[in-house]
């Protein structure tokens, strides 16, 4: 490893490193969106909005791998199971909420669900919210900020010397 720090300048390794921070900002800056984007189609303008009857509410074993690439677990995922008319016709739908909406709504109840007709499967329930992407902007504007400033020492080092 030292062998490959004495090939690399240090200004170029400086700089290859302002890049990256530059990068994971960028990365991190667009995290959110793509889920914010399902919500926003779901209870736009070209949504379907129904009333639905709650008829289970269960508890699933999910693989918990798509969270985290190292873990093989398991986690408990609550759903909503879901009668809807449409045009004379029932369907079931099943719903992901959080623990707070399982908890509070009653089998057998109507809720009013809404969702894109390209993507059924992403149903925006009474109680869920609007994705947030504060963090995701806080995150990435500093990584960003960060990789700029790198940038910005190594210019002045290179009129300095």
């Amino acid at each position: 490893m030292e062998f490959l720090l004495e090939l690399i300048p240090p200004r170029l390794f400086g700089f290859l490193i302002a890049v990256c921070f530059i990068a994971a900002g960028v990365y991190i800056w667009t995290g959110g969106s793509a889920e914010r984007a399902l919500y926003d189609r779901a209870v736009g303008k070209e949504s379907k909005t129904y009333q639905a009857e709650v008829r289970r509410k269960v508890i699933r074993s999910e693989s918990s791998s798509g969270v985290n690439d190292h873990d093989t677990g398991t986690v408990n995922v609550n759903y909503l199971v879901l009668g809807v008319e449409e045009h004379g016709n029932y369907r079931s739908i099943d719903a992901q909420v959080d623990r707070d909406e399982y908890d509070k709504v009653k089998e057998g109840e109507t809720i009013r669900i809404s969702f894109h007709p390209d993507n059924p499967n992403y149903v925006v329930t009474p109680m869920r919210e609007r994705p947030g992407v504060i963090w995701y902007r806080l995150g990435g504007g500093i990584f960003i900020v960060l990789g700029a400033i790198f940038i910005l020492m190594i210019l002045v080092s290179l009129a300095a010397g």
